[in-house]
């Protein structure tokens, strides 16, 4: 039970509720246990002076009236001793002594037989004197009061009282009060173990479906999800795992459109190799028809080379493994050399080229032959898509320490749906490309570069065609 979660934090709530409950019982019954000392204590002397009283009046009546006083002092004394278990002793001017040792030796022989002579003597000279005491000898099964007043007539003292108990109704009140207290806490467990059973529960149901939905991603079922539900930590850690879920889901989707692909892409070369090359074995194509065949040959291979090739750059990208070698170079010059190596495509569907450049020269500080390369790919994607007599746009300006560079066609564009998706591998967000004979990996390559020299680059929405964008860090002499 303890090895989970559940256990573990059901025994912490169980356990911290306990250690308070126990502290809260100790710290209750040390208050009441204090506060009944105290009333008891009081109630004591408010005794002690009415029998004083008693006593102080007997000498100032007639013979009937004495009479009647001192029988009502006993019968208080004998209540006193009834309701407190206590021996009373009253001794007047006279050293006349009134006292109820012998009801209590019958009563409470133990205790009767306790009482230290040399002790209430002191006490009584004590109170004597005119002073009050006061005392209680606090033990761990009782407590014992003593309590001592003089009774004053004519401003003088004519006697005192003095008053010894044992502790009895008191420890059985003590006894109630603790057995109440522990029923409360027995009662309080209880309750405390239901509501940390129910957090707990609350807490942890939404772990144990994060872990069933693991085990199912584990499985390769990748469409579970969790409900965000309970505090608000597991119920972003929730949302976190949905959107991890979602990565991982897609990420798997494009696993397997990329196999698919990256198997479409190789077979069709090697399909249509096969078959030209069946055909001149098998004498199907003329002779006169070879030379023709064989430069078909020929492109496929190249097509088929140039697929492998980007496979390999953009997994060592992924990877890592290229280490880019940063210098400083113009970018304006760099985009006219990449323009002047596709001018065969360029004159070939009758393309415009239009440049803005804002200033010139512009240096920049990058990896010059990945950024070809990036060039490369945007100009052949956009060369691709624009029909005969189309026009494409290139631009270059500064914004704070970085060039952009932008290049925009009229070609057919992208829906603004694929926009988020255009850089994945053998993406298409059109049929038309499944006539292009390109790799499908430019987009993808263009990406892995541009994140390895930590910028951006974006598809950007435009109604009249597609729009690349891509920033370039300016070059400055701290740079070298």
């Amino acid at each position: 039970m303890f090895r989970t979660l559940f256990g573990r934090l059901m025994a912490l709530f169980v356990a911290v509720i306990i250690v308070l409950l126990i502290m809260f019982s100790f710290i209750s019954y040390y208050i009441i246990r204090k506060t009944i000392i105290s009333d008891r204590m009081k109630a004591l002397k408010t005794e002690a002076r009415d029998i004083a009283n008693i006593a102080a009046n007997i000498d100032l009546r007639d013979y009937f009236q004495k009479s009647s006083l001192e029988n009502h002092l006993k019968y208080k004394i004998d209540s006193v001793q009834k309701e407190y278990g206590a021996y009373i002793i009253t001794v007047d001017k006279n050293g006349k002594i009134i006292d109820n040792l012998m009801g209590l030796y019958k009563e409470n022989y133990d205790f009767a037989r306790s009482l230290d002579g040399d002790k209430v003597y002191k006490a009584l000279l004590t109170i004597i004197s005119g002073k009050e005491i006061e005392s209680q000898d606090l033990k761990i099964d009782e407590v014992v009061f003593t309590v001592g007043v003089p009774f004053i007539q004519n401003n003088s003292v004519q006697g005192a009282v003095f008053i010894h108990t044992a502790e009895q109704k008191i420890k059985a009140e003590f006894t109630n009060i603790f057995l109440l207290l522990v029923g409360l806490f027995i009662v309080a467990v209880a309750l405390s173990g239901f509501v940390a059973a129910f957090f707990t529960k609350k807490l942890t149901d939404p772990l144990l479906s994060m872990e069933a939905a693991v085990t199912d991603f584990t499985n390769g079922k990748y469409s579970r999800r969790v409900e965000e539900v309970g505090t608000i930590e597991t119920t972003h850690l929730a949302k976190s795992f949905n959107i991890m879920a979602n990565k991982i889901e897609q990420t798997e989707k494009n696993r397997r459109e990329f196999v698919a692909n990256v198997s479409h892409e190789l077979r069709s070369p090697v399909t249509s190799i096969n078959g030209y090359i069946k055909g001149m074995l098998d004498k199907t194509i003329p002779e006169d028809k070879i030379n023709q065949y064989l430069c078909i040959v020929s492109e496929e291979t190249e097509r088929l080379t140039k697929l492998i090739e980007d496979l390999l750059t953009l997994s060592r990208l992924e990877k890592d493994k290229i280490i880019l070698d940063y210098e400083a170079f113009n970018i304006n010059e760099l985009i006219r050399r990449v323009i002047i190596t596709k001018i065969g495509v360029i004159e070939n569907k009758n393309i415009e080229i239009d440049t803005n450049f804002e200033n010139e020269p512009l240096m920049v500080y990058a990896d010059k032959n990945r950024i070809m390369q990036v060039l490369n790919n945007l100009l052949d994607n956009s060369a691709k898509f624009v029909d005969n007599n189309g026009c494409i746009n290139i631009s270059v300006k500064t914004s704070n320490d970085k060039a952009i560079i932008n290049f925009t066609d009229d070609g057919i564009g992208i829906k603004e749906e694929d926009l988020p998706f255009i850089f994945e591998r053998f993406y298409k967000h059109d049929k038309s490309r499944n006539v292009d004979k390109g790799t499908g990996l430019g987009l993808s390559i263009c990406k892995q570069i541009m994140e390895l020299h930590n910028e951006k680059i974006s598809a950007l929405k435009n109604d009249n065609g597609a729009s690349f964008e891509f920033s370039l860090q300016l070059f400055n002499k701290t740079q070298i």
